[in-house]
């Protein structure tokens, strides 16, 4: 017997959903939780919705600039051995 997270399995392609307005309000779902990047999102619309749907909804979240890959969060953590000066 398979264990998958939550509690299902993959769905096959042949069994995703190629309805984009419904792959639209997911990935509106998704980014309002949290920030992801058009990898992310991709890989999280392409549960549910074929490659193609989740494609060109992801290129349209970049169009929109709902999506802003140039940006980075600076990390809070300093670099190994510059935790602290020496006395």
């Amino acid at each position: 017997m398979a264990f998958y997270s939550r509690g299902r399995r993959p769905l096959a392609e042949e069994e995703k959903s190629t309805d984009a307005a419904k792959a639209r309000t997911r990935a509106m779902e998704l980014l309002a939780g949290q920030e992801l990047s058009s990898g992310q999102l991709y890989e999280r619309l392409n549960r549910r919705y074929t490659q193609q749907t989740s494609a060109a909804v992801v290129a349209e979240m970049v169009q929109r600039e709902y999506i802003n890959d140039d940006f980075r969060i600076p990390s809070l953590r300093k670099p190994f051995g510059e935790s602290k000066k020496s006395k």
